[in-house]
């Protein structure tokens, strides 16, 4: 199986959180692989962090982990379903001073999605600039995304793909929401990606970009991309991009009070303690550092119970739970 994460922050001590269990599926297997995607626009976070040097620093160097999305935008048509329509729109759109938040349907600033999006506060403002987001005129990219048909209400495909099961109602409910919406693919603000159409230079944005480089790369018959469940809107829009879709598995949102103490362990201390703290039946866990102590102290233990669990379907990610301390 091969495991792939979305483009991580490589400032963003929560990187490692997918990375290590991604190493633990997918590099400690000889039948399985890990590629780890970097984001270009690494935003700095309040900590100094820097992925890379943490790998090397716990010796986690294994060939090619680190990889930055290559894949040219220009291809990317090509590869979407035939019913997926892209046009050139020139009319007004909702966008804030910054330029970081840009769409096209109102419906986006509904509270069911805004609370997704997390770049729009109640005031309907842009958490980054606090500039309101308002109707501004522009010339950009349009993707008309196919209508709810048999083929995309069951998803029974998709149903199969998706780890833990209850994450899949909600995956339908976001696939059926932007279903036959009109998707801005365009920012008006300069982006590193790129793409000529209709002889016209279009600045692509970065989010999408993220999502459809990440769902070619896993065009396999058994990629499996690993993330936090906040990429459940993106696994969605991906599946109404592309005819096949990765499988998914969506880890618990893991709530980190003390980053620093979590970064100092050593990293088989780390996997245990993350692979004690899943509960696959929960939105959030919270590590419990106390735990250490008993990791210490039957290391060995918990080292082979560890390695003796393999993730060759998705529903095998369900052995990895607090139950691992049951020695």
């Amino acid at each position: 199986m091969n495991f792939i994460t979305y483009p991580v922050n490589t400032k963003n001590p929560g990187s490692i959180i997918p990375i290590i269990l991604g190493i633990q599926w997918g590099c400690r297997s000889p039948n399985n692989t890990f590629t780890v995607f970097t984001d270009r626009l690494s935003r700095k976070r309040n900590q100094v962090f820097d992925l890379e040097g943490w790998l090397d620093i716990n010796e986690l160097h294994f060939p090619d982990i680190l990889q930055e999305s290559k894949l040219l935008f220009s291809s990317f048509p090509k590869k979407f379903k035939s019913q997926i329509n892209i046009r050139i729109h020139e009319g007004s759109w909702y966008r804030c001073p910054c330029g970081k938040v840009e769409f096209l349907d109102e419906a986006i600033l509904s509270e069911s999605y805004r609370k997704h999006l997390k770049l729009i506060d109640q005031h309907n403002q842009c958490v980054l600039c606090s500039g309101e987001v308002v109707l501004s005129q522009g010339r950009g990219l349009v993707v008309t995304l196919p209508e709810p048909d048999p083929r995309f209400i069951g998803l029974a495909d998709i149903k199969e793909k998706v780890f833990p099961a209850s994450v899949y109602q909600e995956v339908q409910y976001w696939i059926n929401f932007f279903a036959g919406r009109q998707i801005l693919l365009s920012r008006k603000r300069e982006t590193p990606y790129r793409l000529i159409y209709g002889q016209e230079e279009f600045y692509i944005d970065p989010t999408l970009f993220d999502i459809l480089s990440t769902f070619i790369s896993g065009n396999t018959t058994d990629a499996c991309i690993v993330t936090g469940r906040d990429a459940i809107i993106a696994y969605a829009l991906g599946s109404l991009f592309f005819d096949k879709s990765p499988g998914h598995i969506f880890l618990p949102r893991f709530e980190i009070d003390d980053w620093n103490e979590i970064i100092s362990q050593g990293i088989d201390e780390l996997t245990i303690l993350l692979v004690g703290t899943l509960n696959w039946h929960v939105n959030k866990v919270r590590p419990n550092l106390s735990d250490l102590k008993f990791i210490k102290k039957h290391k060995p233990a918990l080292k082979e119970k560890l390695n003796q669990m393999v993730v060759s379907t998705i529903g095998d990610a369900s052995q990895f739970s607090r139950s691992l301390y049951m020695l």
